[in-house]
């Protein structure tokens, strides 16, 4: 018994690097970036927040210097006072037919009521817009238009 744990033991330690480096995951397919890079980006106010709906602040990555992937995506939500945010009205709209990749981040990232964390983020080359947006405890909703380039 004491042999088979010892044996055992050697083998989780290998196993555990591999686990902990997780593989990067597509936000966005190829061709739903091409549809959107032929429709354009119109330009558009970097805080969508109408009113006193929570703000959405991105930490990472930058938006103005060129990226490449993967990338580290975090989110800080900051609610209007005495408002809590509701971290299962978070949404995230990609390009100029907003299609729907909130499903996606959601089974990558980790998104509480202070905000998001997704790393090994994949996107293909290109200028990408996503709309993200999140409500608080009182049905007020902040949008924000989030852009990057990826070389």
């Amino acid at each position: 018994m004491r042999r088979r744990a010892a044996l055992a033991l050697p083998a989780l330690l290998l196993l555990i690097p591999a686990r902990a480096q997780a593989a990067a995951w597509e936000l966005v397919t190829a061709d739903e970036a091409a549809a959107s890079a032929r429709a354009g980006l119109p330009p558009v106010a970097r805080s969508l927040a109408a009113g006193p709906g929570p703000r959405i602040e991105v930490v990472t990555p930058s938006e103005t210097a060129p990226l490449r992937p993967p990338l580290t995506i975090r989110l800080r939500f900051a609610p209007a006072p005495g408002a809590m945010v509701d971290p299962t009205s978070f949404r995230a709209l990609y390009g100029a037919f907003r299609v729907d990749v909130t499903d996606r981040l959601r089974a990558h990232a980790r998104i509480d009521a202070a905000g998001l964390v997704a790393e090994e983020v994949a996107l293909p080359a290109g200028q990408h817009r996503i709309i993200l947006s999140v409500a608080d405890d009182q049905g007020r909703r902040g949008e924000r238009d989030f852009r990057l380039r990826i070389d």
